[in-house]
Parts: C-alpha cells; structure tokens; sequence
C-alpha cells in the first residue's frame, strides 16, 4: 500500500474539487444552456429537412431521401428487392421511389442482363453531384450545427 504525499490530505483534495466545481461552474455558466442530445438530434433532421426542400426541383419524402442515401452509400446496384429488403418497405413502394428519383435525374433504372423480371438501379452525375453537395464538410457541419442557447 502506497502512502499518501503529505502535502495531498483529505481536507486540501477536497477543496481542490470544491475548486475545479466552481470553475466549471463558472465555465458553464459563460457558455450558458447546452442543448440536449435531443435537442440537437432535431434541430440537425429539421437542418437536413430544409437543405433538401430547398433544393430546386428536388423535393424529397422521407422514404425517397432514405432509398437514395442508401443507393449513394452502399454497394451498387441494387435491385427493388434488395433495396425493400434494406428499407423494410413492399417493392411496389420502392417502385414509386425510384421512380420519383429517375425523374429527377439521380437514379437510372435498367433491366438485369442476368433477370429480366428485376431492375438494377444505378447512380447518375447528377445524383453523385446531389450526395456529395448533401455530404460536403462544410454542408454537414452547418447541418449539425447545435442551436444556439435558449
């Protein structure tokens, strides 16, 4: 058992953390209120929402948002089964999604050489040049800016 230094006694720690509280303290109350992790959650999705209306011409559900990130993020291509499977949605939903994406240009659909039956969907530019304006550094930092103190 080691000893403890004789200049550290239970008396000086104590007023040692009685002294970095307040200094916290003091610190926190200069910053003022922290958002909560809810807080920020929300005010990010609200930030993200506003980012994809304000796109001209590129109005996107919730649905059709989620189908096309996870056409830029995975492995492609993907057929309307594997992304149903992927988005937990019937394929005939996941139709009218890729539609709605190949009308604005960030999705191609094509019929798979090896089944004809299913379509393979690929990137386009113009989605490439959409996800990497939504994945922009600067776009993402603006994004999950915190709100201010209330």
């Amino acid at each position: 058992m080691s000893e403890v230094p004789p200049e550290i006694t239970p008396t000086s720690a104590t007023v040692v953390t009685a002294n970095w509280v307040a200094q916290e303290s003091a610190v926190t109350a200069a910053r003022g209120p922290q958002p909560s992790p809810a807080d920020i959650f929300v005010h990010a999705i609200r930030n993200i929402c506003l980012f994809i209306i304000g796109r001209e011409g590129r109005d996107l559900t919730v649905r059709q948002l989620a189908g096309f990130l996870v056409i830029y993020t995975a492995e492609q291509p993907y057929t309307v089964y594997g992304l149903a499977a992927h988005l937990n949605l019937p394929a005939p939903s996941i139709r009218c999604i890729m539609d709605r994406l190949a009308r604005l240009g960030l999705i191609v659909c094509e019929r798979n050489p090896q089944d004809r039956r299913s379509l393979l969907v690929h990137r386009t530019v113009a989605g490439s040049d959409f996800f990497h304006q939504l994945n922009a550094p600067a776009t993402v930092a603006r994004l999950l800016t915190p709100p201010a103190g209330r």
